[in-house]
This record gives C-alpha cells, structure tokens and sequence, in this order.
C-alpha cells in the first residue's frame, strides 16, 4: 500500500450502496423456503419419477438403436451369402476365389467364412468385393 501511495496513486471512496450490478441495485439472493419434510420427499419422490422416465427412455432408445444394428449386421450377412455363393458356385476353381481373395485385400479363409454366413465382411470392404465381382473374369491373372 506504501508503494501504491509513493507512486501517486490515489484511493477513492465510493459512495454508500455503490454497485456494478445493473440498475445499481444488488440483487437479493434467492433464498430457498424452509420447507416441511413432507414437501422435500414429494419433490424427491417427483424427481425419482422423472429420472426413472429418463432411464425408460433412454433404454428404449438404445434398445432401438441396437436392434437397427442388428438388422443391418443381418441383411449384409445374408447379402454375402448370396453374392459369394453364387460366385463359388459359378466359379468352384480355388485359385479363382484366391485371386479375389488377393484382389480385395482378404485372406481366402475371411472369404469362405463370408460365403458360408459366419463372417461379416467390413462395409467399405464388402463394396469393394462386389465391385470386384461384378467384373471378374475366369482365369485372368490379376
């Protein structure tokens, strides 16, 4: 404070009831009523009610969710049956499904597991497969 005072600097006093606050007003704080036991475990009780609402909700929402998932996990698998079963049957050659195998980028076996419905294919990977398929030729090296 001493060098606050040899430097020139100089105190001010404000005026009683002196505020920043808009209005130049302090603003009362709210103040929660005392309240009886029986109002706070009605509010607690209504407040639990509505959580669990919540949860419901929530729940039924994932549970959606998850069942999408598993629509959509199930018709690629069936896709793939279709598609590669049809490709083995119409080219039963193992070098011709180890030549797509190399051309997508797959191990035969991921293939052939693909083929038999135990695998799913992933979905970037699944497009690339039928594009490939679609312009396969017998024999043809790669």
């Amino acid at each position: 404070m001493a060098e606050f005072a040899q430097k020139g600097g100089k105190v001010h006093e404000l005026a009683t009831g002196f505020s920043h606050f808009k209005d130049g007003l302090i603003p009362a704080t709210v103040v929660k009523p005392v309240i009886n036991e029986q109002d706070r475990l009605d509010r607690e009780k209504a407040i639990e009610e509505r959580n669990q609402e919540i949860r419901k909700h929530k729940a039924a929402l994932k549970q959606e969710r998850r069942l999408q998932a598993k629509q959509k996990h199930d018709a690629q698998i069936k896709e793939q049956v279709v598609i590669l079963g049809r490709f083995v049957s119409k080219f039963p050659s193992k070098q011709d499904f180890k030549r797509l195998a190399e051309m997508t980028g797959y191990q035969t076996r991921h293939l052939r597991d693909a083929a038999k419905g135990h695998t799913k294919l992933g979905c970037e990977k699944w497009d690339v497969v039928k594009k490939v398929l679609k312009n396969f030729k017998v024999g043809e090296s790669a």
